[in-house]
């Protein structure tokens, strides 16, 4: 269900708000042109992203996506997160009321709610760079009638920094129309609180003689060209000395941040400004490195609550997607709390659908791999076999003569899957990779003699061979079941008195004994601990975000 206080923007609206700044050109032909490109362009009342959609598709045509603009937004409603983050609009904050960040925005375009809009405003104005400009509509009312501190201080801004206009009742025919009388509001904040005004001042002269034959016999104008050099010399040796002291000092505050044992923070630093475009593009270069350095430090977040051990590869790759939209987003408990909260109450979904993947793994690539169930429709519905037959799943290195897994995301997924049906902790599973790999390890080169081509996992009598084949024989006949049942209730092939059997059942007969909700906080918590920290509103589809 929509926010109450949910109203598109028009797009004749847009167009009004961005009127300033638009340029007419008349080369190659006579058209108007957003003059945005480069900038860095925050709503942060999103909503399904009508206003940056605006921005993003009139750049297009102007640009061709060259020197795009980059589009930032907040947005508390978790369908309308889902869908700009769709749109790939970098989401950076839910209530932005509480946000926090430190992004150096040069234009806040925004629709709020009109019932806080003077809250929404001047928050914006407190977020928005040096020389940045505010465009906000709001209830005329809002101006009109100030008898609130919050409104009088409005006032008192826009008096200042900018001015206002009244438009009447836009809304109207709006997509969700209203009869509320808007105003328009524009602020522009002074150039000269910009943290990055560089200023520097030499202590030499500031025209130096060039040296040349004719200061040969001018010993005076020599000395004084060569001492203003030696001059220039020690004050950069002072800025080198700065320098070694930052990078110091990055890869100290960085050191655990970043999620790469094989990259520093330095490493993050460089790569941004050897892509900065210009002397003065500071503001740009920071932004692009807190942006670089926040997806670092979500990465790390993912790693450290081991997250990727809930999800196949299949919804890795999705998840990909999402942890890159995610690192957008500031890190705060309640940010880190509430991608837990999801995780955790979708895992059963994902691991359902993980069976039924595995199973088809399992019986794509033999037929000696299904089993057919009598009183079933054998010609389209089947069990796996307790052996599988796996080829080019383990790889025969010709010129070491050593074996490698070829198969890691698909082994994975299916200890993960089998973990996930008997009550298994997946740290603490010897794996089919790590089984293989301890066999491989102790094998060395083989030759061309025969070699002891078998080993044994948490689940699985695993033997491979030198063309690469997979053998795999599960262990415990129970588990066999187990996985067949799950399997083929998932993909609803089961006879309907087996169906109802299995539905009648609600956890599996290997499920440990519940566990009270208490978790230490380096843990992964419980299900219902994550819920309730993290609040209401949190179950949302990990394909959906990445969607």
């Amino acid at each position: 269900m929509l926010h109450p206080e949910f109203f598109p923007t028009p797009a004749a609206v847009i167009e009004k708000m961005l009127e300033p700044f638009y340029e007419q050109r008349e080369r190659p032909y006579p058209h108007r042109m957003l003059k945005l490109a480069g900038k860095t362009v925050f709503d942060p009342s999103a909503g399904s992203g009508a206003l940056l959609d605006y921005v993003e598709e009139s750049l297009r045509k102007n640009y061709s996506d060259r020197g795009a603009a980059k589009l930032y937004c907040c947005e508390v409603e978790p369908d309308l997160k889902a869908t700009l983050q769709g749109k790939r609009h970098r989401l950076v904050g839910e209530d932005f009321l509480q946000y926090e960040g430190d992004t150096i925005f040069d234009l806040v375009l925004m629709n709020p709610p009109f019932s806080c809009a003077d809250k929404h405003i001047l928050k914006a104005w407190q977020v928005v760079g040096a020389g940045g400009d505010v465009v906000a509509l709001c209830n005329s009312e809002t101006l009109r009638n100030p008898y609130t501190k919050t409104r009088q201080q409005l006032a008192r801004v826009i008096e200042q920094y900018g001015q206002s206009e009244e438009l009447g009742q836009v809304f109207l025919q709006a997509e969700r129309p209203t009869d509320v009388e808007v105003s328009l509001i524009r602020l522009k904040k002074p150039q000269q609180d910009s943290p990055f005004s560089f200023q520097w001042e030499s202590k030499g002269r500031e025209k130096h003689a060039e040296l040349g034959e004719h200061l040969y016999k001018d010993q005076v104008a020599t000395r004084d060209v060569i001492g203003n050099m030696m001059v220039q010399f020690d004050q950069l040796k002072e800025q080198f000395v700065a320098l070694l002291r930052a990078v110091d000092g990055i890869n100290f505050y960085g050191k655990g941040l970043v999620n790469s044992e094989y990259r520093s923070a330095w490493e993050v630093a460089q790569e941004v400004v050897s892509r900065r475009t210009g002397r003065g593009d500071y503001a740009s270069c920071y932004n692009t490195f807190t942006e670089a350095m926040r997806q670092e430090i979500w990465g790390a977040i993912l790693d450290k609550l081991h997250i990727k051990k809930y999800l196949t590869q299949k919804v890795q790759e999705n998840f990909t997607a999402f942890a890159r939209a995610q690192g957008y987003m500031e890190v705060t408990h309640e940010s880190v709390w509430s991608l837990m909260s999801m995780v955790m109450a979708n895992t059963g979904t994902i691991m359902k659908e993980a069976v039924t993947d595995v199973f088809d793994e399992f019986t794509a690539y033999y037929e000696e791999n299904r089993v057919y169930q009598e009183g079933w429709k054998t010609n389209s519905r089947w069990k796996v076999n307790r052996k599988v037959i796996l080829p080019y799943w383990v790889n025969l290195c010709k010129y070491m003569e050593t074996f490698n897994v070829s198969r890691h995301g698909q082994l994975s997924d299916i200890d993960k899957v089998l973990c996930y049906l008997t009550g298994t902790d997946y740290d603490k599973c010897y794996t089919i990779a790590q089984a293989l790999e301890t066999r491989f390890r102790s094998l060395g080169r083989i030759g061309k003699g025969s070699f002891y081509n078998e080993c044994q996992s948490e689940f699985f009598n695993i033997r491979f061979f030198k063309k690469g084949t997979l053998h795999l024989e599960f262990r415990q006949e129970k588990v066999w079941q187990e996985f067949n049942l799950a399997a083929c209730a998932g993909k609803q092939w089961l006879p309907e008195p087996e169906m109802k059997a299995y539905q009648e059942r609600k956890r599996s007969p290997f499920a440990p004994e519940p566990q009270p909700e208490a978790a230490p906080v380096a843990e992964v918590a419980p299900v219902a601990t994550v819920r309730r920290l993290a609040g209401p509103g949190t179950q949302l589809s990990l394909l959906d975000l990445a969607a």
